[in-house]
């Protein structure tokens, strides 16, 4: 990505990188909203594993939390950015 990029303004990759983390905030979302409802119903009907009869439902209580936390952190990068570019260079020097 960074060979079409390379030569934009730093306002233009700041502008796509915003769009970047806006765009996995919306798919993680969709994760999120998903994992949830397919957790409920596992619960529902009390699904488990062939082979030890473990629940369903608590492998999707696991995996809700890490996918709302990445939507949380993907929001406030594309709000926010992804911090100062300047400082950033003149540290790396």
């Amino acid at each position: 990505v960074d060979f079409f990029t390379a030569r934009a303004k730093r306002a233009t990759q700041r502008n796509l990188d915003r769009l970047g983390a806006f765009l996995v905030a919306a798919a993680m979302a969709l994760m999120t909203w998903r994992t949830s409802l397919g957790g409920l119903n596992a619960w529902r009907s009390q699904t488990g594993s062939m082979i030890m009869g473990f629940p369903e439902w608590i492998v999707y209580l696991c995996m809700v939390p890490p996918l709302a936390l990445t939507v949380v952190v993907a929001l406030v990068q594309a709000v926010r950015g992804f911090g100062n570019v300047e400082e950033e260079e003149v540290t790396a020097i």
